[in-house]
């Protein structure tokens, strides 16, 4: 079985490769593995705040808020008319 290798090249300065290399020492890990680590669960950390999780409860109101019509309220409804009036006189593009 053969297993796949892909390369991240990076350029740092000294004094960060030393630090790298220090922590590394510290864990018992080599520079590769300690960096892999630290770049995954920052990753993890970054991927995870664009994750929404929902109970099943939060879901279901969500569901029936979507497929649910509204009736704009009369301030959603003044506001689009002042809108439409902009883009008329041509306030505003389109």
């Amino acid at each position: 079985m053969s297993v796949a290798v892909g390369h991240v090249h990076f350029r740092t300065t000294p004094e960060i490769k030393q630090r790298i290399a220090d922590a590394a020492a510290l864990l018992g890990q080599s520079v590769t593995d300690f960096i892999e680590a630290a770049a995954t669960e920052r990753a993890q950390q970054i991927l995870s705040q664009q994750t929404l999780v929902l109970t099943d409860s939060e879901r279901d109101r969500f569901i029936k808020a979507i497929d649910t019509p509204f009736e704009p309220t009369p301030a959603l409804l003044k506001g689009a008319e002042r809108v439409m009036r902009a883009v008329r006189e041509g306030a505003l593009d389109t």
